[in-house]
């Protein structure tokens, strides 16, 4: 089928009742302030970066939670779910970085410091891989007394190990290649949920169950998409969007495999904090009071796999002792920064006339990426529910459509008010000495200005004294 025949098609369906609490009008214009707000923030302010990506793997995952729902009902028909979805994947190919890598390249001097840091970890790594070290230290096993309670040596030492042992990981080595701001544990949580996009997204082309479309003449009920034209969701447009699916899956699958095995030395201590005290309390409690015999058996294979995972790890340079898990949570939640921080506004004759003009072509070749992919998924918004002709979501009347779109203005004024400032502080270095002076008199219209404010001298330490025909005040 042609393209202008599929939109003749197109035109003679007959649409159907949308649903305004999914993707009403309030809640689209809310998702679009906040694509833009995100942009600006994050490219004249990065220390946001964790901020935004907070908010908008939150917002992803309350719209997967809700499409999954309204799929396992079959209230959502194929065209409404692949328009959902493709709110998701503007998100996460524009903004919504997993990593943080992305956030470098807005900016040249970032991506050149990302570049070098990336260089610089994959030839330390290459040059220390053959130069293992076991973590795990074994010292002052009391074994007459581990005999008297009927113990294998072996397991003792393996048990003493554990609850002794100091694990060490090199942090710095994994977050120079992480965006400083953006927290280990919202690296996986964004994994996590790109991963639920990703499945849904195969489970929607391959799965033919959802409520009918209506029929009328030449319409056949499978719905209409966006691909640049007209496409008809059946034949050979449906086997093409298949075949994206899985090649979206397998992509996704390679670059989350990278990031895990980039960060398995994090994942082996996140381990090591979780088992710690507990073979802590088994070893010193447990074994030596209750378990006998048999028993041993299943808690010698656990802790030797613990042990062997332990063992794997390299390069100490920070160390763990039992009952240091809430610090380190702690730290893993937040954003740890490893060296000095960049400032996006510098003077001229600094580093930025220092940044290769190569890597001014690459940033603005990425922000134009994101203007024109972001173009383009509203695009595909907007065409899929024109050209299926969904009624009832071009008004902003319910409570559900307010709180999106309030939000989203809300951001949009947010990000607004610091290019402004950051403007403002371009323009006047001193930004610290300015002040704004109003001036108001009855007979001409209020005057603002920006002033500078004098410094007031140093009162002198020298002692005041009063001459004839003065006075001191």
């Amino acid at each position: 089928m042609s393209v202008t025949s599929e939109l003749d098609t197109a035109s003679t369906c007959p649409g159907f009742e949308g649903n305004s609490d999914l993707y009403g009008l309030g809640i689209r214009i809310g998702v679009y302030l906040q694509w833009y707000s995100t942009w600006l923030c994050i490219t004249v302010d990065p220390e946001t970066s964790g901020e935004t990506h907070t908010a908008n793997a939150l917002f992803i995952f309350a719209i997967m939670v809700a499409l999954l729902q309204a799929m396992s009902n079959q209230s959502i028909n194929n065209v409404e779910a692949y328009l959902m979805l493709q709110i998701c994947f503007g998100y996460l190919l524009t903004l919504l970085s997993i990593f943080g890598l992305r956030l470098q390249l807005l900016h040249p001097y970032r991506a050149q410091r990302i570049m070098s840091s990336m260089l610089s970890f994959f030839a330390r790594r290459n040059e220390e891989s053959s130069q293992s070290k076991s973590l795990i230290s074994i010292e002052n096993i009391d074994m007459e007394s581990a005999t008297s309670i009927g113990m294998l040596p072996s397991l003792v030492k393996i048990l003493g190990g554990l609850a002794d042992h100091q694990v060490t990981l090199r942090l710095s080595e994994l977050n120079n290649l992480k965006e400083g701001t953006l927290s280990w544990f919202g690296v996986f949580w964004r994994i996590s949920i790109a991963t639920i996009v990703v499945i849904t997204n195969a489970i929607l082309v391959f799965n033919s169950v959802y409520p009918p479309l209506p029929t009328d003449g030449l319409c056949r009920g499978h719905g209409f998409v966006f691909m640049f034209t007209t496409w008809e969701l059946s034949g050979s447009r449906l086997v093409f969007l298949q075949v994206v699916a899985v090649a979206i899956a397998v992509v996704f699958g390679l670059i989350a495999s990278i990031i895990v095995t980039t960060s398995n030395q994090l994942i082996l201590f996140l381990e090591a904090l979780a088992v710690s005290d507990f073979i802590l309390w088994i070893f010193k409690t447990v074994v030596p009071t209750k378990l006998r015999g048999p028993i041993l058996t299943g808690i010698y294979r656990f802790f030797f796999m613990v042990s062997q995972a332990l063992k794997s790890m390299q390069d100490p340079t920070s160390i763990y002792q039992p009952g240091q898990a809430v610090s380190l949570y702690a730290l893993f939640s937040s954003g740890a920064r490893f060296g000095n921080t960049e400032k996006l506004v510098v003077p001229k004759d600094t580093s930025r006339n220092s940044t290769p003009k190569g890597w001014v072509v690459v940033t603005s070749l990425w922000h134009a990426w994101i203007v024109g992919a972001t173009i383009w998924f509203i695009v595909s918004v907007e065409l899929n529910i024109r050209w299926n002709k969904i009624t009832g979501v071009h008004t902003i009347e319910s409570t559900g459509q307010l709180i999106p779109f309030v939000v989203g203005v809300a951001s949009f004024i947010r990000a607004k008010h610091k290019l402004i400032v950051l403007i403002i502080k371009k323009q006047f270095p001193d930004w610290e000495k300015l002040d704004l002076e109003i001036t108001f008199i009855r007979t001409t219209p209020v005057s603002f200005q920006i002033v500078e404010i004098e410094e007031k001298p140093k009162p002198s330490n020298l002692r005041a004294t009063n001459l004839p025909g003065t006075c001191t005040i």
